[in-house]
């Protein structure tokens, strides 16, 4: 079974220390083992972040899933989250699921 990285947050920090960094995120993939299931529900972030975190996902060894739930704008909207920085991110796992 493989282990659950949640991601239903900002990608990156804003102002107020919210969201997932892609320190964060290394640190959270590199203790998850080999399977791993990225359960997303973010309405984007910032570009660098996004590229560090799908850059650490595609050198992942094992097999990587990403399960895009929605996001944090809309309550049912997968398909928005295919235009933000999180589609990148997303299309760097081995698989992926839209949850609706």
């Amino acid at each position: 079974m493989p282990s659950v990285i949640k991601l239903h947050d900002f990608v990156g920090q804003q102002p107020d220390k919210q969201g997932m960094r892609s320190a964060d995120f290394a640190a959270l993939l590199s203790a998850a083992g080999e399977d791993v299931e990225i359960h997303i529900n973010s309405s984007g972030g910032t570009v660098t972040d996004g590229f560090h975190m799908a850059n650490l996902l595609r050198s992942h060894g094992g097999k990587t899933v990403a399960v895009i739930e929605g996001d944090q704008q809309t309550s049912h909207d997968a398909e928005r989250i295919r235009a933000r920085i999180m589609s990148l991110f997303a299309s760097s796992a081995g698989a992926l699921r839209l949850r609706s």
